[in-house]
């Protein structure tokens, strides 16, 4: 609700507490984890897994101030002013309950039975417009996603390793 309701424009009150952490998988990696976990064969399932067949998906933990600052950040500034306002409204009940689930996972089991990675928080809300671009307030318009670096210039860095870093030099 804090991404779909201020994209198209509308006002949203959030029942939990804007600092609370949770995990976050997009629902396009959940859709394409489940199809990849239909087509392992069951040997490297059992290899893999063995008797314990819990497997969590990749997640990123956010709180909702996190995903609200993500939707500023891909949503050029100036469409902010068609974009809904949200409210916090933290009921502490439900934010212990949401506080109190895992936040962070450990996702390696899925990544090595080959399901996909979680993307970064600014790539889940652009998934989002583009997959449901009607359900955008009239106006809105997005940032140019980033490039990625090419070789050439992922090659152009340097790299510098510091060792000590708590004192002197390494500190500043």
């Amino acid at each position: 609700g804090v991404i779909r309701e201020p994209l198209a424009g509308v006002d949203a009150t959030m029942p939990i507490r804007a600092d609370v952490k949770h995990g976050v998988t997009g629902y396009r990696t959940a859709v394409k984890a489940l199809l990849a976990l239909h087509d392992v064969p069951a040997a490297r399932v059992d290899e893999r897994l063995g008797d314990d067949r819990t497997c969590f998906l990749p997640s990123t933990a956010l709180s909702l101030s996190d995903l609200e600052s993500a939707l500023r950040r891909v949503v050029a500034p100036g469409s902010h002013a068609k974009l809904g306002k949200v409210r916090y409204e933290g009921d502490e009940y439900l934010s212990d309950v949401i506080g109190g689930m895992p936040a962070q996972t450990d996702g390696q089991r899925a990544l090595d039975l080959g399901l996909p990675p979680e993307t970064d928080v600014e790539t889940l809300i652009r998934e989002y417009a583009e997959d449901f671009p009607h359900a955008l307030a009239t106006g809105v318009k997005l940032t140019a996603a980033p490039k990625p670096p090419t070789k050439a210039a992922a090659g152009a860095f340097r790299v510098a390793l510091i060792t000590g870093g708590g004192t002197g030099i390494g500190q500043a």
